[in-house]
């Protein structure tokens, strides 16, 4: 992206706020996949700091970065494999989750640098 030189750049996907990234290999055995008895996909967090820092280097800057906040409920899928549902905290703001996994949406805002 940054070789085509946008003026900016958003981003939706998985980031973590803070020096910690996961690669996570996940078998949904809820779900076959030709003759495999699951079905094997990965979900990566990234680290907003380590963005931050590409991003720098690069000649943009991470000047926003906003959570992916549900304004609705999903049910959690009753095979109980991956699949996002969200649950309620107390202060009303929904996590979602798939599977065994908090999934953490984020919206960055890259901004070439003047």
């Amino acid at each position: 992206m940054f070789k085509l030189k946008p003026k900016w750049i958003l981003i939706t996907s998985l980031f973590y706020d803070g020096p910690v990234e996961a690669k996570i290999k996940i078998k949904d055995y809820s779900r076959q996949m030709g003759e495999k008895k699951y079905r094997q996909t990965y979900y990566n967090i990234y680290s907003l700091n380590e963005v931050k820092k590409i991003s720098n280097r690069n000649g943009y800057d991470l000047t926003d970065y906003k959570p992916f906040i549900l304004p609705f409920d999903i049910e959690k899928p009753e095979d109980k494999g991956r699949g996002t549902y969200t649950i309620k905290l107390h202060n009303g703001y929904r996590i979602q989750i798939s599977g065994p996994l908090i999934m953490p949406w984020y919206t960055p805002l890259l901004k070439k640098m003047t």
